[in-house]
C-alpha cells in the first residue's frame, strides 16, 4: 500500500496492527515513519525492533539500517542525521 498510496497510507495500516511485540512490525514503521520526515519517530521505531529482535543477523541488519538512515546510537534512542528519498 506505501508504494502504491504513500507512506502515510501505509503507516496508517501498519499502525492498525496490533503486532507491538514484533520486531518486524517497528522495522516497518521506522522506515514509513522516514519516508515521511519523522526521524525522531523512526530512530524510537528502530530502537524497539533492536530491543525486540533475539536473532544475531537481524539485529545487524537493522544495526545496519540505522547507519544507512545516518542514525548514531546515543544513550537514549537514535539521533537522525540522514534521510532516505522518498
Amino acid at each position: 500500500m506505501a508504494a502504491l498510496d504513500g507512506p502515510q497510507v501505509g503507516l496508517a495500516l501498519v499502525d492498525g496492527l496490533d503486532l507491538d511485540d514484533r520486531h518486524r512490525y517497528h522495522a516497518v514503521r521506522a522506515d514509513l515513519r522516514l519516508r515521511l520526515d519523522r526521524p525522531r519517530d523512526a530512530a524510537d521505531a528502530l530502537d524497539r525492533a533492536i530491543a525486540l529482535c533475539d536473532n544475531d543477523s537481524a539485529v545487524r541488519l537493522l544495526r545496519r539500517r540505522q547507519a544507512a538512515y545516518g542514525c548514531e546510537a546515543v544513550p537514549v534512542g537514535l539521533r537522525c542525521t540522514r534521510m532516505l528519498p522518498g
